[in-house]
């Protein structure tokens, strides 16, 4: 006879067990960067680090010489026959207008001369050799101060004296009523 109706659904069967793990999936994006923590605490000081060497002595010389007299004979030196009584010792020695300066280094040399009357031209010298920019002159009549400076690198036992490069006399300055006033001043000055 004929096939007899469907029968009902029966009920779900039991979950089957769970498969394997499928493979890893690719990483995902860099998240957002997270805000700076709180600053931590100073740590503690270090040791003192070890004494640097002792620097070089100090480098200073100073002099200071004068002299005085009523001429300068054309090319001779002008009158420096004292030394300061402040002179650093042992830097400088004083012969015959002449200042030998004993240690090398750079200097800076200062000239001063009080003018009589009539033209005067005045350099220093330094080791025989005139001394570019120092020249200083002066004309007319009446007492008048010329001078000169000049940094200069000297080597041990350098000569320094103040000339007249003219090819005439220069009158220096004389008694001013009861004094006589120094009428040429040389101040040495090592700064370096």
């Amino acid at each position: 006879g004929p096939a007899g109706p469907q029968g009902a659904t029966g009920s779900t069967g039991a979950t089957g067990a769970q498969g394997p793990a499928g493979p890893q999936g690719p990483a995902g994006s860099t998240g957002a960067t997270g805000a700076q923590g709180p600053t931590g605490p100073q740590g503690a000081t270090g040791a003192a680090g070890a004494t640097g060497a002792t620097g070089p002595a100090a480098v200073t010389a100073v002099g200071s010489f004068w002299g005085s007299g009523t001429s300068v004979a054309a090319g001779a030196a002008a009158p420096l026959t004292t030394a300061g009584s402040g002179n650093t010792a042992g830097a400088f020695t004083i012969t015959a207008n002449t200042v030998t300066v004993v240690q090398a280094g750079t200097y800076l040399l200062t000239y001063s001369a009080a003018i009589g009357s009539g033209n005067a031209v005045l350099q220093l010298v330094v080791n025989s050799n005139l001394v570019p920019g120092t020249l200083g002159g002066t004309s007319s009549s009446g007492t008048r101060m010329l001078s000169g400076s000049a940094a200069v690198t000297l080597t041990a036992n350098s000569t320094v004296l103040v000339r007249n490069v003219l090819a005439t006399a220069v009158t220096l300055s004389g008694v001013l009523g009861t004094q006589t006033p120094t009428s040429v001043s040389l101040s040495i000055l090592r700064v370096g």
